[in-house]
């Protein structure tokens, strides 16, 4: 009786306990969530951007603000100049390597901004090459 009944509500045959009493329908279907049909403008991804990024500050306690300062540590200095010049920082300054060799922290948050917006292209772009990076 009760594994017919499970059946039944299984396959949407009983509907009969919402008309009943439908305080007590646990099995009601939630209503569909309607999300926005319009893409988010530059301004509102940015806020959001910067929403995410205060969170995770939040959330981690700071955990993770040294992934980056590490990373930075980690990339051979050629690949930190390249970084910078392509982000536009430095470019009135005579040597591009003493830019480099600081530390992350020690670097400005528009400078820091900037490498990390080299690095989320570097990303999309460069995790598609195979053939170029092929030993043939």
């Amino acid at each position: 009786m009760k594994q017919d009944l499970a059946e039944r509500l299984a396959h949407g045959e009983l509907h009969c306990i919402g008309v009943v009493a439908p305080d007590l329908d646990l099995l009601a279907r939630p209503a569909p969530v309607r999300l926005a049909t319009r893409p988010a403008n530059d301004a509102e991804r940015a806020r959001l951007m910067g929403l995410r990024d205060e969170y995770v500050q939040l959330s981690s306690r700071g955990r993770y603000v040294d992934a980056a300062a590490r990373e930075w540590r980690q990339l051979p200095i050629s690949w930190r100049m390249s970084m910078l010049m392509m982000g536009g920082v430095g470019q009135d300054v005579d040597s591009l390597g003493t830019l480099a060799l600081r530390d992350w922290h020690e670097m400005p948050p528009h400078e820091q901004a900037e490498v990390r917006g080299v690095v989320r292209g570097a990303k999309k772009h460069l995790l598609r090459l195979t053939a170029l990076a092929a030993r043939v």
